[in-house]
Parts: C-alpha cells; sequence; structure tokens
C-alpha cells in the first residue's frame, strides 16, 4: 500500500520513498491507525527527472520509512539522502524508533545502501529541520505519547 509522507526536490529531481506498508484487517480502537510496515519487504527509492519527466525507480531489499527528509546531493552519478529511517513502524503506537542515516543510490548501477553512523544509532531522532545552508537541527525523541 503506497503511502507517501513526504518527498524532497533537488536541481534535477524529485525523490520520494515508496515503503511496504500494509493495512490490518482486524477490529481495533476507534483511535488506532491499523497501517504498519511490512518488514523483510523492499523499499524502493523513485526518482522523478524535473526536465524529462522520466521516472527511475531504485530498490533496497529491506523495508523501512522515511518520515521527513533533511537533505539531498545528487550529481550524474549518485544522490545521498539523509534523514530519520524507521525499521520498524506500527501506527498502533507512537513508540517508534528513528535512525538518522544516510540513503545512497548509485545511478549507474541501480545499488542502493543505507549508511550508518554508529553514534547516532544510539538515539531516537525525529524531524529534521534545516537551519543556514549546512547544519540540521535532530529532535531527540523519548517517551512519546498521544
Amino acid at each position: 500500500m503506497p503511502v507517501i509522507h513526504d518527498f524532497i526536490s533537488t536541481n534535477y529531481s524529485v525523490i520520494f520513498t515508496d515503503s511496504p506498508l500494509t493495512m490490518k484487517h482486524s477490529k481495533m480502537d476507534i483511535n488506532e491507525i491499523p497501517v504498519g510496515l511490512v518488514v523483510g519487504k523492499p523499499t524502493f527509492i523513485n526518482v522523478l527527472n524535473k526536465v524529462s519527466s522520466d521516472v527511475s525507480k531504485y530498490k533496497f531489499n529491506n523495508s523501512f520509512y522515511i518520515f521527513h527528509y533533511a537533505q539531498v546531493y545528487e550529481n550524474e552519478n549518485t544522490i545521498e539522502i539523509y534523514g530519520p529511517l524507521y525499521d520498524e513502524l506500527d501506527f498502533v503506537s507512537l513508540d517508534i524508533n528513528g535512525k538518522y542515516r544516510k540513503i545512497v543510490v548509485d545511478k549507474q548501477n541501480g545499488q542502493v545502501q543505507v549508511v550508518k553512523n554508529p553514534e547516532l544509532e544510539l538515539l531516537n531522532l525525529d524531524f529534521p529541520v534545516r537551519y543556514g545552508d549546512d547544519q540540521i537541527l535532530l529532535r531527540k525523541i523519548e517517551n512519546r505519547t498521544i
């Protein structure tokens, strides 16, 4: 089930992620959203060329969801996307765990990799905000409730 929450734009492209989400078909509380990430299914990075309107689709073999993009850098060979990624996600609970990571798309061979920073993996980060040209502010999330 495609659910696009955010996208990011470069001089050349509009980029959005298609994560493997599913809707649960069980009776739930009226305040719960029965949508979650299917762990183990692939995630796709879609890149719309602003000039030609062609769409390139790049497959990452593991699941993740990205709510908010922080930064993106694109050249003729690669796209680097920064933002909090979620390896598990169930909208029934707001107890989610965002990890600030870099996604690298190799436009030449179609490979996608996710690069982790060991220090940032220890934190639950969300809602990146650009501050100036080269700085990103991240909000640390702990014990979030409705």
